[in-house]
């Protein structure tokens, strides 16, 4: 898969699954823009002329104009937006801070408005583009005690649908992966409560959690033109669950 000359943008980068894509476009030739709240130390490994840094918050319109404008001077427009950041707050409803949920929605789902929004006139001056939001299989599953977060992904996945009929017309694709239990720092004190890794992997038919590096290449495929006539679709990435329930 050939990226030369393309631009990518991935917010949510500099860790887990977005530090994962991030690279691998970067391999493929792409220069790339990440966008976190915390970028340090560095850990993304590349020369500087195709990777450009941005520290900034996704929920707060400004920042995210400022990090788009600054991309375009840099790099000279955008090809791929990548939607990964994201972040939650575990706990019952009853003792859900309204804080909470307003810095949730806005990371999760304000985010991926205001990151289009600036990326989309980068898209239309080039002729097209690839939008991939990311989203969980907790947006078709039923936890308890996350519904704030699960209210956000079932929100990008019906932005992701909506986005893909009128953008349509201007080249840019919108699709959006699910993925289910993936090891990162985000979850892993989870996964490491006595006996929930087991319960997971027992949830999970092709029997692992999965790592970054598992989401990649769906992400690539969506990204790229290879899924040239693909648009406003969701894929779990999550090794079955989703079709076990």
């Amino acid at each position: 898969m050939e990226l030369k000359g393309k631009v990518a943008v991935v917010t949510g980068g500099w860790r887990g699954i977005g530090r994962a894509v991030a690279v691998t476009l970067l391999e493929m030739g792409a220069r790339v823009a990440v966008i976190d709240t915390d970028c340090k130390p560095p850990n993304i490994p590349c020369d500087e002329e195709r990777l450009l840094v941005l520290e900034a918050d996704i929920a707060l319109g400004d920042q995210v104009k400022s990090s788009f404008d600054r991309i375009g001077r840099r790099f000279g427009g955008v090809d791929i937006l990548v939607n990964c950041a994201g972040m939650t707050y575990r706990q019952p409803l009853i003792e859900l801070e309204e804080t909470f949920w307003d810095e949730t929605m806005g990371v999760n789902l304000k985010g991926h408005y205001l990151c289009t929004r600036e990326a989309l006139p980068h898209m239309r001056a080039r002729g097209g583009g690839s939008i991939v939001n990311v989203s969980s299989v907790r947006a078709r599953l039923g936890f308890a005690n996350d519904s704030c977060y699960i209210a956000c992904k079932g929100g990008i996945e019906s932005f992701t649908r909506a986005l893909a009929v009128e953008l349509a017309e201007y080249g840019v694709r919108v699709n959006c992966i699910a993925p289910g239990s993936i090891e990162t720092d985000f979850n892993r004190d989870r996964l490491n409560a006595p006996g929930a890794r087991e319960q997971a992997i027992a949830a999970i038919p092709l029997g692992r959690i999965g790592v970054p590096e598992d989401v990649v290449g769906t992400v690539l495929y969506l990204a790229s033109d290879l899924s040239a006539y693909v648009t406003g679709v969701t894929i779990p990435v999550d090794g079955g669950l989703i079709i076990k329930g």
